[in-house]
């Protein structure tokens, strides 16, 4: 194991920039760039402390390289709604930003059609409402039976995966609420 210790006292420029490049046993280079935002005339002190361990009986070479391959999803930000339907737990969670779209209702209606979930605090025809839990900022709403009713209504395919995610929305209201009208169908299945 080797220790470094780097100590800067004085910079004279507002940034500044220190490089500092070591030798370590086994001929591994170490590169470190510092960089510091200074005001004018001001003394700063800057000590970094580096751990390098280097194990020379590792052969890279002997390892396999994996074999399964990159898929690019393209997808465009971040989802609006994940349905999880697992072993462990069946849940309808939404992001942040669509929560707030929808004014952060404390219950959730849900309607739907082949294609559609519409989502909202007031649905027509809507008289189960269903009580959204905040974990940090994702909002779940936790409710088997529904997970349920979507996966064999909407024909969700969970057999090789527990969750879907979708990001395709549109929003309109009833009765002055806000609605998330989100497609399900050719989104990520």
């Amino acid at each position: 194991m080797e220790n470094l210790k780097i100590n800067d006292t004085s910079f004279e420029n507002m940034y500044t920039s220190t490089e500092i490049e070591v030798e370590v046993e086994g001929d591994v280079d170490l590169f470190t760039e510092i960089e510091s935002e200074v005001e004018e005339d001001n003394d700063l002190s800057t000590e970094i402390e580096v751990e390098v361990e280097v194990q020379e009986d590792i052969d890279l070479f002997k390892l396999n390289p994996s074999k399964s391959e990159n898929i690019n999803r393209n997808y465009n930000g971040s989802g609006v709604m994940s349905i999880v339907n697992s072993k462990c737990g069946k849940r309808i969670s939404f992001t942040e930003k669509s929560m707030e779209k929808l004014n952060n209702p404390k219950k959730l209606q849900f309607a739907y059609n082949e294609d559609t979930i519409a989502v909202g605090e007031k649905m027509p025809n809507g008289e189960k409402g269903y009580t959204v839990k905040t974990t940090g900022k994702k909002y779940i709403v936790y409710a088997a039976k529904l997970v349920d009713e979507f996966t064999e209504e909407l024909r969700l395919d969970f057999t090789k995966k527990t969750s879907m995610t979708f990001y395709d929305v549109k929003y309109t209201s009833y009765e002055g609420s806000p609605v998330a009208v989100i497609k399900v169908k050719d989104n990520n299945h």
